[in-house]
């Protein structure tokens, strides 16, 4: 465990521990928290060679040895070597909406196996955070938990990670608080649910949902979804057209959303075809 939250470290700091990290053998560190620094989006690219897959060919005999005695003691399968958690919370990895921090993570946890929790709690991510989330979600199978809550990823990036989710088998958990998601968003969270019955828990606190759609959570999935203390939706000015955009789902048949299906379909198709599937 290496826990170095809480302590100022910026971009520079963070490239200058994945250097470190990735040129000796970090295979037996599992988790790392850098939480509450101030990392920004080239600090949060810098640590993504960290998720990169390490070979067994990179560890050496007592890592084996360690490693095989330990898996003697667990039920489950042997763990992969790599982290197992990072926690990159309040890092303004989302900052003036510059996507460059969160793309470079995604891409390395695409084709990362160790990795089962991830907090990206209180980033500044936007909707277009959340579809680079969804992208990875697609293709990466042996997460666990993540926590996107505290953000503004709204309606529409709901909508991006619910329909990433609907068939991943690994996730178990989503904390999806304060995103100022309403009652449009909050039906791709049901749908999602009656979809992938893989999902354990959603957590939904302090969103904008009515006192009627956290009932009907309540009855149709139980304790899969935590709904309670909801907020009141702000109030848009009417000629902030800008802002309403952004937080109100367009409708199912055309606009943003069904652009983005049909790319997301297409990616999907051709992922497919490319594994001979």
């Amino acid at each position: 465990v290496l826990q170095l939250g809480f302590n100022s470290i910026g971009a520079d700091g963070a490239k200058a521990l994945a250097a470190a990290l990735t040129s000796g053998n970090f295979s037996r560190l599992e988790h790392l928290d850098l939480a509450c620094n101030v990392l920004g989006p080239d600090g949060v690219a810098a640590l993504a060679p960290l998720l990169d897959p390490i070979h067994t060919d990179d560890l050496d005999e007592s890592d084996e040895a360690d490693d095989g005695a330990s898996s003697s003691d667990k039920s489950d399968e042997k763990r992969v070597a790599g982290l197992y958690s990072l926690d990159l919370a309040v890092n303004n990895a989302g900052g003036d909406c510059e996507r460059g921090g969160i793309r470079a993570l995604m891409k390395a946890l695409e084709r990362n196996t160790s990795l089962r929790m991830l907090n990206l709690r209180g980033n500044d991510l936007t909707p277009e955070h959340a579809g680079d989330v969804a992208e990875m979600l697609c293709e990466n199978v042996t997460l666990t938990q993540l926590n996107v809550g505290y953000n503004k990823i709204y309606n529409e990036g709901a909508w991006e990670l619910a329909e990433a989710l609907s068939e991943n088998p690994s996730l178990l958990g989503l904390d999806i608080q304060r995103n100022e998601i309403s009652d449009d968003g909050a039906e791709w969270i049901r749908g999602l649910l009656a979809a992938n019955s893989i999902i354990e828990e959603v957590d939904m606190r302090s969103n904008q949902l009515s006192p009627e759609v956290v009932e009907s959570f309540g009855k149709s999935f139980g304790e899969r979804v935590n709904a309670r203390w909801q907020q009141e939706p702000p109030k848009v000015e009417k000629n902030d057209e800008n802002m309403a955009t952004q937080r109100t789902m367009v409708g199912e048949g055309g606009g943003r959303v069904a652009a983005k299906k049909a790319e997301r379909a297409a990616r999907k198709a051709a992922r497919r075809a490319a594994r001979g599937r």
